[in-house]
Parts: C-alpha cells; structure tokens; sequence
C-alpha cells in the first residue's frame, strides 16, 4: 500500500455545500493554502530518508480508487485545525520560554541578595540605582560619588568576569549629578520587573516555569509527530486543488456569452482530429475548429526525441526552449556530451562503477522524470568513460609499472587496446580534446547552415557558416601543411579555402548597412571573431585537465593505500577503506566537475553557434502531480 495512507479522518462537517468541482477559484485557494500550512508543518516532524529512500522517489502510489476514496472522504479541516493549533502553542511556549530565559539570565548575578527585590524601591527622600558596570569603574565611581556627596550608599553585589552588579542609594538631591556620572561609567540599569521574592527564590520558580515549559513543548511535538501519518493524504489533497484551482483559472480565461464559451490553445497538429471526434462525440453542442496563428505569434514548443536522445534533453532544458522554428539541439549534443564526460573521467574502472550504480537505480527504484534522465545520462557516460578508459589504459589508477612480473599478461593485454598513457603523453591527449572541439563547432556551423537552407536563406548559410567553415578549415590545413603533417599541396588549398572565405567574411558580414563603409567596417570586425573561434576550440583543453585531475587523484589514493597497509594489525582495514572511501570519492567529484565543464562547452562554445534560446514550452492543460503517482497497481 501507499506509505501513511491507513486510517483516515472522516469528512463529517463540510462548510460548505458545494463539491470541489462547483467551488469557486477563491475558496479552492483558501483550501490549498491551509492544507499547504498543515503540509509544511507536519514536514517537520518526519523521520528523516535515507539516501537509498530518496533515490527510490518521493511520488505517492496510488490508485484511482484510493486516490477518489481520499479526496472525498478526508478530512482535512480537522488535521489542518490541529496543525494551526499546535504550531501557535509551540510558537507561544517558545516566546514564553524565551523571556523566561532572558529573566533567568537577568537575575542570575544578583543571587547573593537576600533582599526581596519588591523592597527594592527609591523612597521619599532617597533614589536607588541598581544595575552593573564594567569592571574597573566601581572604584571611579565611589570616588566621584565621594566627592559629590556624603548622603550615598553604594554596595557591591556580585562581580563577574566583566561587570560589577551594584546598588546604590543617594539623596535625592543629587540624584541629577549620580545619573551623569553614572552615564559616563557605562552603567546598565537593571530591567525593571514585578516581581516578589529574593533573586534565589525567583530563580527556583522560574527554573520550574522552565520546566514545565519544555514538558509542555516536548507534548505538542509528540502530538505533532502523531499527526504525520496524515501527511501523505494531506499531499494528496495538494496535488488535488492545485489541478482544480488551475482549471477555474483557465476557464476564468475562457471568452463567453450568457449561454456559450470558446476556449483558444494550442494542441499538436496529429493529436487535433483524435481530439476532434472524441470531443465533438461526447458533447453534441460543443464545436473544435482549427485556426492558424496570428502574425507574429509564435508557437509554443514540445520537444520530441527518441528513446536513447530523450534523457540530454535535460541539458536542452538546463539552457533554455529553442524557439519554435530553431533547431532541436538534444539529438546533436548527445554524442558529444557522451563523449566530453567520459573524457572528464578517462578511468575503465570508474566507468564500470557509474554504469552500473547507474543501471541499477533505474531499474530497481521508482523515479522522476528528471532523476530518471540524470541517471540515464550517467549511463550513458559511464560507456562512454570505459571505452575512453580502455584506449587511454586507466583502471582504477593503477600504475602497471610498478606490478610484478606475474600481472605481465594483464599488462600486454592493456597495452593491446590502449592507444596512449594521458599521464605520461598529455600532448597527444590536448591534441585530441582540440580536435574534438574543433569538429563540435564546425558541426555547430553546419547546423546553423541546415537552419538557414530549410527556411530558404541560402545566401545567407553560404554567406554567414560557410565562409567561416571555410577560413577554419582553410586554417587548420594550412597549419598541418606548415608542420609536414600533410603535403605542400594541402598547404596551398588550404590558403585557398581562407582567402575567399575572408573576402566573403568581409564584403558581406556587414551586409545590413547600406553605407559601403560602415559595411566594410562591420566585415573587418567582424573577421576579428576569429579570435573567439579559436578561443572556444582552447576551451576544450579543460577536457585534459579534468581527465588528468581523475588519473592524478587515482594514483594518490592508491600510493596511500599502499602505504598503509603496511601498519600492523589494522593496516588491510585501513587499505580498503582507503581504497573504497578514495575511489568513490574520486568519482563523484570528477562526476560532478566532468557534468559542470561538459554543460559549460555545450552551452558557451556549441549552442552559440546555431542555438537561439527563448522559446515558449508547449504546457497541455492536464493534471500536474507533484506529489503523486495514480495508476493501477500490478
């Protein structure tokens, strides 16, 4: 069964009349709100979830019976009342405790008086000063008292660390002239209170009130605890109004007539003629008719992938809506994401480890949408991470070199499909992140290209993307060609790949202005951007730095290790807890980074490429559960 959904309260003295359908928006507000209140602070009283619990999912199971049974016959109003209630005796108990406390404190130093502080009073001739000062000045202020007057009586009660508690009683007379001196000592004066009794005995009664404050607090929280078992129906009864209250919000958008309404939204085009019967069947006086946008009004937008590209359309999310007749970038991104994490981990073994944390999760717990797709993602990367960990020789950061002759067959069947050592030729490894990047923008580009072609801006794919796919290119052949990588042949296409492609860049970049001079002016600064180009193809040396970060890490944890294993009696405990402690760690930090840097390469040096942000997502009108999951049980 679904947890906390046992015994529930009977809805016996319902206020009003109507059923929740016929309520209006207000009172389906007012009801939201206090079962919200009552959520909130029962919330605080739960046991705290472990994390396996979290990872199982916090959605409610429920069946449509069970989830009926509980919207009509639940009580709310009785465990809302109650919350309401104990939440404001808590609130008054700890006030209460609270000024019982600071009198405690207030009376504390004046314990060795065993006058009863209701005869402490100023009489008809005399005014009485009682208080502290800090320490130092009682002796300052005798003298100046001395001085001053004769008629004073001035007696040291008690001496702290940093003040000196005192009563003084003078004369009237003088009584202006004590006052200013007594300012200019730094005297606090005692706090006023009603109060009958010696410090002592008001101490005993106040260390009672104390007390049986805390008995009182430590009950209204038992009462609170025995409270949260309604919780649960208390989430279901959110999730309930807030689907309620958002359709009287939209149906208050609804245009109508004394006798009839039309409602306008947007519906995908193969969902409208199933919509259109099924509707026009059920209701014989209601009509659907299709209508096209107005000018200028823009679509909303429903991504839709396949299963294997659905999971990045996180990162998709992360960024922002593509608008309506952008480009969808989740397909694109996938591998290159893919790729870019496992390369942040560069490790077989730790690959293995997220696969299969990852495989697991998802098969064996109940999830959200979104934890589904991170772990999803995981999944992916983790492949991704073993293939990489294969080709670059990382297993757990061992160091094959310093194995015994016996682990040589392991170490000739590494070295069989490992293409390079990241630790010992980082330059190949930077070579290779470069060349990745490299391919990503230009891919960037071409997407741009694509967009302009389907929407019939051909001139300006040829003009804008190809000119600039032709001067990195260019560029990048031309610079091998330099190095002897390829032949002089090469070089000289190279150069003619960047000379047209400049000239285009600078003729027609700037093509919006009419004046030939600021257009050329605009084409040159615009050819600067190929500073920024090169900038993004540099930025995917993080690549390296993460990977080698997870090498480097790795080998440490497994020298300490080593090290210790070596102390007598509790040295192979500490190894392994070293190793496991080590390793996870590792990888959940190198996770975490290889998440970070790989969103940022997608976001900065991809998506400005082709990707214009500030779509609006296509949000049917449905119900929307937060807490709740209703479907039939198997």
């Amino acid at each position: 069964r679904s947890r906390g959904l046992g015994d529930v309260y009977k809805r016996q003295d319902l206020v009003s009349p109507l059923s929740d359908q016929e309520a209006p928006a207000r009172q389906l507000e007012d009801i939201l709100s206090s079962v919200q209140f009552a959520s909130n602070y029962l919330a605080e009283f739960e046991q705290p979830r472990g994390m396996l619990s979290k990872l199982s999912g916090t959605k409610i199971l429920l069946s449509p019976e069970e989830y009926g049974r509980i919207t009509r016959e639940f009580d709310y109003r009785q465990v809302v009342r109650k919350c309401e209630n104990l939440s404001a005796t808590r609130a008054h108990l700890a006030a209460e405790h609270n000024r019982l406390s600071s009198l405690q404190k207030e009376l504390l130093p004046w314990t060795p008086l065993d006058i009863p502080l209701e005869q402490l009073r100023s009489t008809r001739s005399a005014d009485l000063f009682w208080g502290s000062l800090p320490i130092g000045n009682y002796s300052r202020l005798e003298s100046e008292l001395s001085e001053l007057t004769d008629q004073f009586e001035l007696v040291r009660v008690n001496q702290d660390e940093r003040r000196d508690y005192i009563l003084l009683f003078c004369s009237k007379e003088f009584s202006p002239q004590v006052k200013e001196s007594l300012a200019q000592l730094d005297f606090s004066e005692s706090s006023p209170v009603e109060l009958k009794g010696t410090p002592r005995q008001i101490l005993k009664e106040l260390e009672l009130e104390l007390s049986n404050n805390l008995l009182a607090q430590q009950k209204a929280i038992e009462e609170s605890k025995e409270l949260v078992a309604f919780r649960p129906q208390l989430l279901v009864l959110i999730d309930h109004y807030s689907n309620l209250l958002q359709q009287k919000l939209i149906q208050a958008n609804f245009a109508r007539t004394a006798q009839t309404f039309v409602a306008e939204g947007w519906i995908r085009k193969r969902d409208l003629p199933s919509f259109k019967k099924s509707i026009e069947t059920e209701f014989e006086a209601v009509r659907v008719l299709p209508a096209e946008p107005l000018p200028g009004e823009e679509p909303p937008v429903l991504l839709e992938n396949t299963r294997l590209v659905e999971p990045f359309q996180m990162i998709t999310d992360l960024y922002g809506t593509p608008r309506y007749f952008d480009v969808d970038p989740s397909l694109p991104l996938a591998p290159f994401f893919v790729i870019s994490l496992g390369a942040c981990l560069t490790d077989a073994g730790y690959g293995v480890v997220v696969a299969l944390l990852s495989f697991l999760a998802l098969r064996l717990f109940r999830l959200g949408q979104g934890t589904r797709r991170l772990l999803q993602v995981c999944l992916w990367g983790g492949l991704s991470t073993i293939v990489i960990g294969i080709l670059t020789g990382g297993y757990f950061g061992i160091n094959f070199d310093s194995l015994p002759p016996s682990f040589q067959s392991i170490k000739i069947l590494r070295n069989r499909f490992m293409l390079f050592d990241p630790l010992k030729n980082p330059l190949i490894f930077l070579e290779v992140c470069l060349v990745f990047g490299f391919i990503q923008i230009c891919v960037g580009l071409l997407i741009r290209f694509y967009r302009n072609l389907r929407d019939g801006m051909f001139l300006d794919g040829i003009l804008d993307q190809v000119s600039w796919l032709a001067i990195l290119n260019g560029a990048v052949i031309f610079a091998l060609s330099k190095a002897g990588v390829v032949g002089p042949g090469a070089g000289v296409l190279g150069k003619w790949m960047i000379l047209p492609g400049m000239a285009t860049v600078v003729l027609f970049a700037g093509r919006a202005n009419k004046n030939i001079i600021a257009r050329l002016g605009a084409g040159l600064f615009s050819l600067y951007g190929i500073t920024s180009y090169l900038g993004d193809v540099l930025s995917y040396s993080r690549l390296l730095a993460l990977g080698m970060a997870t090498s480097v890490i790795a080998l440490v944890v497994n020298t300490i290790a080593s090290m210790v294993s070596h102390i007598p009696v509790v040295g192979m405990l500490a190894m392994l807890l070293i190793l496991i402690g080590g390793h996870l760690f590792n990888i959940a930090i190198n996770l975490l980074s290889g998440f970070i840097h790989t969103m940022r390469l997608q976001f900065v040096e991809f998506f400005s490429k082709f990707l214009e942000a500030g779509g609006k997502e296509f949000k049917p009108f449905r119900k929307q559960y937060q807490f709740l999951l209703v479907a039939h049980k198997e």
